[in-house]
């Protein structure tokens, strides 16, 4: 969890004018239980 962490924060300081356009659709799965798609749009 701490990698996704860092990844996201590292795309933040990138790409400092995103922003989120809708909630995250989740993967549901008995093993898995993470993002399957996060919208962003740049300004």
């Amino acid at each position: 969890m701490l990698e996704i962490d860092l990844i996201f924060n590292a795309v933040a300081d990138a790409m400092p004018g995103l922003e989120l356009v809708e909630d995250p659709r989740r993967l549901r799965s008995a093993w898995i239980n993470g993002v399957k798609e996060l919208r962003v749009r740049s300004q």
